[in-house]
């Protein structure tokens, strides 16, 4: 992989880049190999909106850790992770490796993809767009679907508005000083950014309500562990809570703007 930095074009990025830099130089590696809860859970939301043919195309813009990513190269994708953070890619590179799954490392800048226009047939994420204005969300969709094939999907999860239970724990967490991912926005809806596009929004709803629980620590984990545990109770914390997140699904429209990213990538 290159040792060139990335070129990042938004003024929140450089503050959310280096934040997540110094987060993912000090996670625990080990831990990180296993699969967490909530990354099995996105997987389960992700599953079926995906193409049901193996080989598809697929870029987790913002990835992490890669674990969700690792779940799709097993079932037979051909998964490219995209990231600011070469801390986070070399994580990644022992999730794969444990999992024994090969994906494409891209160390770069989601407002700059490394790809030709409409090259993917589907590009997600989860947790990214929230970091960012309005104005910035805009253009990282754009720059999204550009790089989407024309039957192609996108597909992001960011932390809803309606799930009042993380907005009180994050408003604690911030109060306390112990808020460690930064400025967050949550999303009420990604209609207006795709008016503002011409992409076509597909779906949009709220997901994994239990998952707020868990910003309370010992005190959230048993209303966690209900919400797993029964599908009755998931669906009345749906309703009175709201969501952890919301799932919105994109597919582009014919007004967006042509261009070839640019970037820097390895093959693992």
């Amino acid at each position: 992989m290159s040792t060139a930095p990335v070129a990042l074009s938004q003024p929140s990025e450089k503050m959310v880049s280096e934040t997540f830099r110094r987060a993912w130089a000090r996670a625990d590696r080990g831990a990180a190999l296993h699969l967490d809860p909530l990354s099995e859970a996105i997987a389960g939301v992700l599953y079926p909106l995906l193409p049901a043919l193996a080989g598809q195309r697929i870029l987790e813009a913002g990835s992490g850790k890669g674990m969700i990513s690792a779940l799709l190269a097993q079932r037979g994708y051909k998964v490219t992770l995209l990231d600011t953070s070469r801390e986070a890619l070399e994580i990644s590179r022992e999730v794969f490796r444990a999992r024994q799954c090969r994906f494409r490392a891209v160390h770069g800048s989601l407002f700059a993809l490394p790809a030709p226009d409409g090259f993917y047939d589907v590009i997600w994420n989860a947790g990214v767009l929230e970091h960012f204005y309005f104005h910035e969300q805009v253009e990282a969709l754009r720059e999204l679907l550009r790089a989407l094939k024309p039957e192609g999907r996108l597909i992001t999860l960011n932390p809803s508005a309606r799930g009042w239970i993380y907005r009180a724990g994050k408003a604690i967490a911030e109060r306390r000083g112990t808020w460690g991912v930064g400025q967050e926005f949550p999303v009420h809806s990604l209609r207006k950014h795709c008016e503002a596009l011409g992409a076509k929004l597909v779906e949009e709803r709220d997901v994994l309500p239990e998952f707020q629980f868990r910003f309370f620590g010992k005190y959230g984990e048993p209303f966690f562990a209900l919400g797993r545990k029964s599908p009755t109770i998931r669906s009345a914390y749906l309703k009175a809570l709201g969501g952890y997140l919301k799932l919105s699904v994109i597919e582009k429209g014919k007004r967006l703007g042509r261009g070839v990213g640019i970037g820097r990538e390895s093959a693992e």
